[in-house]
């Protein structure tokens, strides 16, 4: 089984002042204990150390991009395919909090068979988008 990582899962993984973080440590220790994988999107990555120098700075938004990647978090490539169906996600989308990296993630979700997605994001399970959190399964 595969999940899908979000740009808030990561930022709750390396900073541990956000809202977040010891509930995305609990569930990465779950998901390692029952062997789910994780995968993560290249414009998650660019979100995330946007976001994370920003709020952190840079030099541990670098360490924690080797982090993600030394921890075996797969990197799924950017097709055409798949950018095309995130915009065709993002056209259906009422919220601007429900942004265009949320729908590459949804469409990549789509192309893999992936259900459940690592983020604490409720925008991701209304009905117009159909997937569940990750905290839905393990809890």
């Amino acid at each position: 089984m595969n999940t899908i990582i979000d740009t808030d899962a990561l930022v709750g993984l390396f900073d541990i002042k956000d809202v977040h973080s010891k509930e995305a440590q609990r569930i990465l220790e779950e998901l390692k204990r029952q062997q789910i994988n994780t995968v993560v999107l290249p414009t998650t990555l660019a979100e995330f150390t946007a976001l994370f120098a920003y709020r952190v700075n840079m030099r541990e938004a670098q360490d924690a991009t080797d982090k993600i990647i030394n921890v075996g978090m797969a990197i799924i490539e950017i097709s055409e395919e798949l950018t095309m169906q995130a915009i065709a996600i993002y056209q259906k989308q009422g919220s601007p909090k429900e942004t265009l990296f949320d729908c590459f993630v949804m469409a990549a979700a789509e192309m893999l068979g992936i259900r459940y997605i690592f983020s604490f994001d409720k925008g991701y399970k209304k009905q117009r988008n159909g997937f569940l959190l990750i905290s839905d399964l393990l809890s």
